[in-house]
């Protein structure tokens, strides 16, 4: 990398917001090459920070092993904001290059309408089963791609439990079971209620982040605020009353079942005393 390359990293790095102003300003052809030379990690975060439509006009640039491993780094609804943006065909070229968790994640949000609230959830939240330690949701959340300030916790029907607020996490004995520390959800989302009236929800006044739902009670993601206020001020396009995507919801469910059961199994793993040592090992 030149000297100039290794300043432009290190501004990206020290002031994100203003890089991303300045490449908005540049041809689409011009920051794929730029983020194609940068760490995956510091390409992600410029790809995230700029506006969908220029993002997506950059990703035309960039190779499909590159983008797939951008996109599916980012946070799921900036991904799929910019897949929507992206040609069909490419699209879903990009979507099967991914892992089945990742694509059935962004297919959920790419299939709901723009005015419901399932199209601006984060489908990949952090839930675990009420079966795990707090030592296991302590390694889960360090390995997780995103920030968040809370764990959600499932039973084994994938039905909310409760919610783990973060200060309660890092204060909890590593033993402690996820429901011990766990507070009730105060309130919950359907995927499918529209934006209008998932902004009525009073439980706003205290909270910035709600819990999705399916239409059988499955937590599928989370929602903000802040995201919810943005998709309100979109014009809202004609024809578009279709429910759509709940067999993905389904789809979705099943791997976080799967992934429920594994961490189960993880939890399982720190109680289980160790076997003895055979006759005639070391001791």
């Amino acid at each position: 990398m030149s000297g100039r390359d290794a300043l432009a990293e290190l501004f990206l790095e020290r002031h994100l917001q203003d890089a991303a102003a300045v490449a908005e300003e540049c041809d689409a052809e011009a920051i794929a090459a730029f983020a194609a030379e940068l760490p995956e990690d510091r390409a992600v975060d410029l790809f995230s920070t700029l506006s969908a439509g220029v993002a997506a006009a950059a990703m035309e640039h960039v190779d499909d092993r590159l983008a797939v491993a951008f996109l599916g780094a980012m946070a799921r609804r900036k991904a799929a904001d910019i897949l929507r943006r992206i040609a069909p065909e490419r699209r879903a070229s990009l979507l099967q290059g991914m892992s089945t968790a990742t694509r059935l994640q962004l297919e959920v949000i790419l299939l709901q309408p723009r005015h419901r609230v399932g199209a601006w959830m984060e489908s990949h939240p952090m839930a675990l089963p009420q079966t795990a330690s707090v030592a296991v949701a302590r390694r889960r959340l360090q390995r997780h791609p995103t920030t968040v300030s809370e764990i959600y916790v499932v039973d084994a029907g994938q039905k909310l439990v409760g919610v783990v607020p973060l200060s309660r996490l890092l204060t909890a004995g590593d033993e402690a079971l996820l429901p011990a520390v766990a507070i009730p959800a105060k309130r919950t989302l359907r995927a499918s209620a529209s934006i209008e009236s998932a902004l009525e929800e009073p439980a706003w006044a205290d909270l910035d982040t709600l819990p999705v739902v399916d239409r059988d009670g499955k937590l599928v993601g989370s929602v903000r605020h802040a995201a919810l206020r943005v998709a309100s001020e979109q014009p809202r396009a004609a024809g578009n009353d279709e429910d759509g995507g709940d067999y993905l919801l389904l789809a979705n469910n099943v791997y976080v079942g799967l992934a429920a059961v594994l961490a189960a199994s993880m939890a399982k793993a720190q109680v289980e005393p160790p076997s003895p040592p055979e006759e005639g090992t070391a001791r």
